[in-house]
């Protein structure tokens, strides 16, 4: 139990990097989360804003995001817990500002030259979904509904001086990275007008608006990656600035807010993909491009001061740090860093494998230190990633960490269907969900020798929501596993459309089929063929999980005993994606003895 709390606490803590006289950041302390910022002097530390009991977060769309903005005298947050809006002023205590009332509440913008704070509100009823803009004006407290849509809205900016504004929209019945309608409209704070939609030639997912003075950016998947265009208005023309690329400049929004690119006057700074590592690429508005090494470690969220760039690092075998970067000399700074000496449990590598002519994958190894790498007696931890449109992130791995120490082989990939190798590569999913992935990675296990993996070995193969579901699957079809453990994972595909938030219910109708009646429901959900499970199986879920209800994992349980099959159900005060530090910890620790267990009972 002490190991696996040790290993948990390493885990990222930073989010939703800001920039305004100083540098900000959303950080987890203990388990609830606060807004902090860089002290005066670099031999003070840094300010952690927020006080207790207050955790900053939003619920937008299931997985939150925009949860705060600074202004001139202070910062406007999202409460975690009520959902409510708050001012917290530079020298007293927080101020309620604007009442939730059920709504999801977050993608807070502060406009300094009109004092007005704008934010996103969605509510659903049986009968109707509902997005709005809002505005507060932050000193008379007149409130204005600006916008209102039946559908979802993404990336809402503006203008400095709040002159303009631009946002992207999906309907319902959709995702965001398969397609949305991307808008620019003049605002006067009191209302928005002269709404117009920017179109491509094909239908195509543009996410990621912002603004460089009056000029939009954006990205968008229309070449088959996701690159950065330029919005030329008075040409009524479109501009590609990155190339187009066949590297990815994208990633899917499921947290509202998130960026992968920064802007300041006529610099753009970008973290972009091509598969295997993360790249750091500058342009100007004209296109010309340069490129920065940097080695391949993770960059999340940049934005750009002057000639500073400031964004979220980190790679396999090194915590995670905030870190700047002069482009002008190209010095590199740790801002923010654990006061933690630490020397990881493993070493990493990663290889680029070909599943076929026609695409490669990405596999990440992490070898305990105390093993020879040619040890001929491996037991193997294959983590299956979630999403399932996600991708392996390239920051130090807790799990990594805890799993080596223990002394396994700790593996994952980046299986089809992947972020990261162009919008084919992703979209070989479609209609193909508990099919090509566990292919891909039956491919990858026929493949451990060519990586010094020798036989004999066990395999213990884990995941958490969609990466639970492949779990499941991946045990209905082979008895190559020795056990195997579904952290909140999808036993019922059709009672997940029924059950799920609204902005996730639509993800099967491409991973599976829009016909909701078809058969492939039954048969590829695991609690209608339970008895294709022959090893034991762990499930671990949150009870108040709203993305994948409990019951997805107390049925199959049920079942699978009445069919006398070991499976074991562990169930926490949790949400989806657990945020205690001590039930990370119990979690793993449980599923470590489970592992060692069924070591034992096969010897």
């Amino acid at each position: 139990m002490n190991l696996a709390k040790k290993a948990m606490s390493l885990e990222c803590a930073y989010s939703e990097l800001s920039y305004s006289n100083k540098l900000y950041w959303r950080q987890k302390i203990g388990n609830r989360y606060a807004v902090v910022c860089t002290s005066a002097t670099k031999d003070t530390p840094n300010l952690i804003l927020t006080p207790k009991p207050f955790s900053v977060g939003t619920a937008m769309y299931g997985y939150g995001g925009g949860s705060y903005v600074v202004s001139e005298n202070g910062y406007y947050f999202v409460d975690a817990v009520s959902g409510d809006i708050y001012f917290h002023p530079t020298e007293d205590n927080p101020i309620l500002l604007v009442k939730s009332h059920g709504r999801a509440i977050g993608g807070l913008v502060y406009i300094s030259t009109k004092n007005t704070l704008i934010y996103l509100s969605h509510s659903k009823t049986k009968t109707s979904f509902t997005t709005r803009i809002e505005l507060i004006h932050c000193k008379s407290k007149v409130h204005r509904i600006i916008l209102e849509v039946p559908e979802f809205i993404g990336g809402l900016t503006f203008t400095l001086t709040g002159n303009k504004c631009a946002w992207y929209q999906w309907q319902i019945n959709e995702m965001p990275w398969d397609k949305t309608s991307l808008f620019i409209a003049e605002t006067n704070l009191e209302s928005i007008y002269d709404i117009f939609q920017i179109s491509m030639e094909i239908e195509s997912s543009k996410i990621e608006p912002r603004f460089a003075n009056d000029t939009l950016f954006f990205l968008d998947d229309c070449s088959g990656w996701w690159n950065i265009y330029k919005w030329v208005s008075n040409k009524n023309e479109i501009e590609c600035i990155s190339g187009p690329s066949e590297i990815e400049f994208g990633f899917p929004p499921y947290k509202y807010g998130e960026n992968t690119y920064g802007i300041s006057n006529n610099k753009i700074i970008s973290v972009a993909t091509d598969g295997t590592k993360r790249r750091l690429i500058e342009f100007n508005q004209s296109g010309y491009s340069k490129e920065y090494s940097w080695n391949g470690k993770e960059i999340i969220s940049p934005i750009i001061n002057g000639e500073l760039v400031y964004f979220i690092s980190g790679d396999l075998s090194k915590l995670t740090t905030i870190q700047s970067l002069n482009i002008a000399n190209q010095k590199n700074n740790v801002i923010v860093a654990s006061a933690e000496k630490f020397t990881p449990s493993f070493t990493a590598e990663y290889h680029l494998l070909n599943a076929s002519e026609q695409y490669k994958y990405c596999a990440f190894v992490y070898w305990p230190n105390e093993q020879i790498k040619k040890n001929n007696k491996s037991h193997i931890i294959l983590n299956i990633h979630g999403g399932p449109n996600g991708s392996v992130s390239r920051l130090f791995s807790t799990a990594a960490e805890f799993w080596t120490a223990k002394g396994y082989v700790y593996l994952e990939i980046d299986y089809v269907g992947s972020t990261g190798y162009g919008k084919q590569f992703r979209e070989r999913l479609n209609n193909q969900w508990g099919e090509v992935e566990c292919e891909n990675i039956f491919h990858f296990i026929s493949k451990l020798e060519d990586i010094g993996i020798l036989k004999p070995y066990k395999i213990f193969v884990r995941g958490n929501s969609a990466g639970g579901y492949t779990v499941m699957r991946l045990l209905s079809k082979s008895r190559l596993f020795s056990a195997g453990c579904a952290y909140y994972g999808v036993s019922d595909l059709k009672k997940l459309l029924e059950t799920t938030h609204p902005f996730e219910s639509p993800l099967l109708y491409n991973l599976i089929n829009k016909e909701v009646s078809d058969l492939t429901y039954i048969e590829r959900s695991p609690l209608y063929n339970p008895y294709c499970i022959q090893d034991p199986l762990l499930l671990i879920h949150g009870k108040h999980d709203q993305v994948v209800p409990i019951n997805q994992s107390r049925l199959l349980y049920q079942k699978l005993l009445s069919l006398g099959k070991t499976c074991h159900l562990l169930e926490f005060e949790e949400q989806h994606g657990f945020t205690s530090l001590d039930n990370k910890a119990l979690s793993y620790a449980i599923e470590h003895q489970f592992y060692e267990n069924s070591i034992n009972d096969a010897a």
